[in-house]
């Protein structure tokens, strides 16, 4: 801004004391029609009157120069003013970055070259900066982990309760076809004594008969569900089922503090590398400066 105000200060002061000699102002052929009338007579009279007039023409003139230069002094002043203003627009553009860059510090020397970080000394400043990114790919690398835990512990938690819920359904069902089957025996027994007590001859014979057949079809359905639900019962091992759920819960945890305590080592790091307080914008803008610049090591798993 001080660079800008000397600028301008010293264009519209060249202007200012622009020498006005050469516009005819202060022409000296006046002086020389005066001096000539001293040789009295008509001549000089005469002559002074020529130079009268000469000397009017010329002070026209003059007035049209000084107008003219006028206009061209207010025409320079105001492409001063407007050069101002493209400065001020110009400067007012980067005043977002120029914060950023403020508050990032030390921490610029991210815009080094992959190169530079490619064979930096570990204790030096681009250095910190390439062991902050290999610590922080490895902090996402197991904030991915502890999301694949969980999600595998949510899982086992879900088949657990499923397996659970099918238990208690299915207890249900077989103690609802024992109970039927208890009275489908009953009531079998009870027809078979009453078709056993008519004779094949009596218009009710043929009706009962049917009725004890009816009586056998229902009750070996339901002997065969019983028989299904008791098995599918069987499959289901809530003991195994339990300690799954158990150990993926256990590893979802080890693995959130896994993820934690890299995700701290990052910022430590990042930390040992700044000169000022590092906030998520600037730790944001010093992400997206090492982005390509730094290879990864290669890890024995990997490998």
């Amino acid at each position: 801004m001080r660079t800008k105000f000397l600028v301008s200060f010293a264009l519209a002061s060249t202007l200012v004391f622009l020498p006005v000699s050469g516009l005819g102002i202060f022409d000296g052929s006046g002086s020389k029609a005066f001096a000539g009338a001293g040789k009295g007579g008509g001549k000089g009279s005469a002559a002074g009157g020529k130079a009268v007039g000469e000397g009017s023409a010329k002070s026209s003139k003059g007035a049209t120069a000084s107008s003219f230069g006028a206009a061209k002094k207010a025409e320079a002043i105001s492409a001063v003013k407007a050069k101002s203003t493209e400065v001020t627009e110009e400067e007012s553009e980067p005043k977002g970055k120029g914060k950023l860059a403020s508050a990032m510090g030390a921490l610029n020397a991210a815009h080094a070259s992959a190169a530079a970080f490619a064979h930096a000394a570990p204790n030096s400043r681009i250095g910190k900066l390439r062991t902050y990114f290999i610590e922080d790919a490895e902090a996402t690398a197991a904030e991915d982990a502890a999301a694949a835990a969980k999600a595998e512990a949510e899982a086992a938690a879900k088949e657990l309760a499923d397996a659970k819920e099918l238990v208690d359904s299915l207890g249900e069902t077989i103690s609802k076809l024992k109970t039927d089957i208890t009275t489908l025996e009953g009531d079998l027994l009870t027809a078979e004594a009453d078709l056993a007590a008519l004779a094949p001859t009596d218009p009710t014979y043929a009706e009962a008969e049917a009725e004890v057949a009816t009586l056998k079809e229902k009750l070996s359905a339901a002997v065969t569900k019983l028989a299904e639900a008791e098995t599918d019962l069987a499959d289901i091992d809530l003991t195994t089922l339990e300690a799954d759920a158990t150990a993926a819960a256990a590893e979802a945890e080890a693995a959130a503090a896994a993820a934690t305590e890299a995700e701290a080592e990052a910022i430590a790091a990042l930390e040992a590398a700044a000169n000022k307080p590092v906030t998520d914008e600037v730790r944001t803008e010093v992400d997206h400066l090492l982005e390509g610049k730094i290879v990864l090591p290669v890890t024995e798993t990997e490998g």
